[in-house]
């Protein structure tokens, strides 16, 4: 499709086909809607899509800090549905985010974004993590010029489950004592060193490697394309330019999306994400599979799924 070639959206999005896939991408677009948008901030309004695939509301945070009259916004979306959310076509120093309750703050998988004549876009762990993030330009919105770059209009996750492999010393719990966020260095122990503030605010003297333990390694281990520290972004901020027209494009934004992975007992990938928490028995008939029925591999060890808000949603 060419640039000035006129995107057609889908006009509904099933749960199964949000749970597709790449392919899901592409069509998870308004119904009614063409590309370049018109829209609340008129001809060239972008489209977010963002998207719950977890089993529990989640509140989502959007921030921005540019020249723009949006003031900082927030809502809810239910398991399974996902919404549009219009900004205007320059977004300058945005930030979104999701967490299960609105009340409780703390760290949070970010997404960071500038959106101009060429965006900028990265999935930050500067400050810790909380939630698995996918990221995706939507296919026909935007002009690749460089089709060898990986960096360009490309997808950006983390969508590994760094609550399992947390250090200790990281990791916040509730009152179950279930992981609920896991920490930077930065925000657990707010010194210098962690945070690349004063003597260590350059390249040449934020050093992970030199700490008692490299935190951000462990991170960009689990995601690759994070950024996981203050000088970490060279080579993580990914870009994707406007068209001859300065309008940009839309972007594609999912929680809950995990590595898929065969799995036993026909579950998909997805239920996989919070099974490594299970090191501690939760009540009986907390959670069940499809049919009502309890996933056979998780009674076979004496041990059921954790509660509906831990997981993200079973492919049907």
């Amino acid at each position: 499709m060419t640039f000035s070639a006129v995107h057609a959206f889908a006009s509904a999005l099933s749960l199964a086909a949000m749970l597709a896939g790449a392919g899901s991408v592409a069509a998870a677009a308004a119904a009614d809607a063409t590309w370049p948008h018109d829209g609340k901030y008129g001809h060239g309004t972008r489209h977010l899509r963002i998207r719950n695939q977890l089993a529990r509301d989640l509140w989502v945070e959007v921030q921005s800090g540019g020249s723009q009259e949006l003031k900082s916004d927030g809502f809810t979306l239910k398991p399974g549905k996902d919404t549009l959310y219009e900004v205007p076509n320059v977004w300058r120093a945005s930030r979104i985010w999701g967490r299960f309750d609105r009340a409780v703050y703390g760290p949070a998988t970010l997404l960071e974004c500038s959106l101009g004549k060429r965006d900028w876009y990265d999935i930050s762990l500067v400050d810790g993590y909380n939630l698995p993030v996918t990221v995706t330009p939507v296919p026909g919105t935007f002009a690749k010029s460089d089709s060898t770059d990986p960096f360009q209009c490309g997808t950006i996750s983390c969508r590994e489950d760094l609550l399992s492999s947390c250090p200790e010393e990281l990791r916040k719990t509730d009152a179950l004592g279930l992981p609920t966020q896991c920490l930077s260095a930065c925000s657990k122990w707010n010194q210098d060193e962690y945070c690349c503030r004063g003597a260590f605010n350059a390249d040449s003297t934020c050093t992970p490697d030199t700490w008692v333990r490299d935190y951000p390694k462990l991170f960009k281990a689990a995601c690759p394309t994070a950024v996981t520290y203050a000088f970490d972004d060279s080579s993580d901020t990914f870009i994707c330019p406007s068209g001859p027209d300065g309008i940009g494009p839309d972007y594609d934004i999912g929680f809950g999306e995990v590595r898929t992975a065969p799995h036993p007992d026909g579950l998909s990938g997805e239920a996989r994400m919070f099974e490594p928490l299970l090191s501690r028995e939760i009540p009986p008939g907390t959670w069940r599979g499809p049919n009502g029925r309890r996933p056979g591999p998780y009674d076979t060890r004496g041990r059921t799924l954790l509660p509906a808000f831990a997981l993200p949603i079973l492919r049907q």
